[in-house]
């Protein structure tokens, strides 16, 4: 049950994310360092603060947004070992160290990022923060939006999950610990860790400028496995309640793993129509250098009228399943993979842009959409 519970809560829906992308053992490194790194923090072993710090240091320079976890972490760990600590004055202490080690990480991280800028001369951060005068507006007007929006993740979470789904096993878990009154003391525990998920959402998506995406707003999906986890605490005491709680931690599990096979699937689904589009442009190009013998080294495109980055038929789940075709920091790379080549991107002129746009809405590629003229091809995106 022990294991099971854990699955869900390390492998949900938004952990899926983390394995589209190129550097994900690197992103699930992080991930690894941030669950050790908080396990730590109720242990009893040498240099605990220092391998908390090392742990979380390595956290925020594999995926910053991994950081978020750490306090949720944290805190659930602490209530967790509630009942094993002697001195309760040790819980005060943990928190506090490790929010200063969460504070130390971050700090230390972005300015590792502003030296190598300045090094690479490049802008790799991502604030909407541009000096201290903006504080305080930022504070009254956009994190209580930043609230009514961590909110709404919490209830609708993405597509990624079916709507009301975890409040609704968030609220079974409550009604099964209510049953025994020495776990009604853990209700309070899951009502805090909900408020602090909802908080840090709503500064993260204000102060980073960050959307509703899944490997952004993780921890919000942290909650299923944590409330089965509660529910573990006093498995063995009521053995006709125990029967309960397995059954409802094996189907949480057994829909956890139906839900992850089906996101999978829709992915699978959106890079074939990426493949198809793909290989149906190369096929133009090589047509085109065949009666020409112009050889395409150069590329642009442009979004037509009501472009959009998920293709007709697919579930919208992020990053999950946007085409790489449509999608601005992947397009380049898309090309090149589908084409076999190294196409420079070039600027779109307006007089190419007037003559493939139209009132015409594309619902999926069509030859017109590819305008090929000398050395360069020039994409209207739908």
């Amino acid at each position: 049950m022990i294991l099971l519970a854990s699955y869900v809560l390390i492998f949900n829906q938004c952990t899926l994310e983390y394995l589209l992308f190129p550097e994900s053992a690197v992103m699930c490194f992080g991930l690894l360092c941030v669950i050790i790194a908080s396990i730590y923090t109720i242990e009893d072993i040498k240099f605990k603060w220092i391998k908390v710090f090392l742990l979380l240091f390595l956290t925020m320079i594999s995926y910053q947004g991994l950081g978020m976890a750490f306090p949720i972490f944290v805190i659930f760990f602490q209530f967790l070992n509630l009942k094993n600590t002697k001195n309760k004055k040790d819980i005060t202490k943990n928190l506090i160290l490790s929010a200063i080690i969460m504070i130390t990480s971050v700090i230390l991280e972005f300015l590792i990022i502003n030296v190598c800028n300045r090094i690479l001369g490049t802008e790799s951060t991502r604030i909407s923060i541009e000096d201290f005068s903006e504080i305080g507006p930022l504070l009254t007007v956009f994190i209580p939006y930043g609230f009514i929006e961590g909110i709404s993740l919490f209830v609708n979470f993405m597509n990624m999950l079916p709507k009301m789904f975890l409040p609704i096993v968030t609220l079974c878990s409550l009604i099964l610990l209510y049953k025994d009154k020495k776990t009604r003391i853990h209700i309070l525990s899951i009502t805090i860790i909900i408020y602090f998920i909802i908080i840090e959402n709503s500064i993260f998506m204000t102060i980073f400028n960050m959307g509703k995406t899944g490997r952004a707003n993780w921890i919000t999906a942290l909650e299923w496995g944590m409330s089965l986890i509660y529910l573990l605490i006093y498995f063995d005491r009521n053995k006709k309640l125990g029967k309960v709680i397995s059954v409802f931690i094996i189907l949480s599990f057994s829909f956890n793993s139906f839900m992850l096979l089906q996101n999978s699937s829709y992915h699978t689904a959106a890079n074939l129509i990426d493949k198809n589009d793909g290989y149906a442009i190369n096929t133009k190009i090589e047509k085109y250098e065949k009666e020409t013998g112009n050889k395409i080294t150069k590329y642009s495109y442009t979004y037509e009228y009501y472009s959009y980055p998920y293709a007709i038929g697919i579930k919208k789940l992020g990053s999950l399943t946007e085409r790489a075709l449509s999608c601005p920091w992947s397009i380049n790379q898309s090309l090149n993979y589908y084409t076999n080549r190294k196409l420079e991107l070039v600027e779109f002129p307006i007089e190419i842009e007037e003559k493939l746009k139209s009132v015409f809405d594309y619902k999926g590629f069509s030859e017109e959409q590819i305008y090929l003229e000398n050395d360069t091809m020039y994409i209207l995106v739908y």
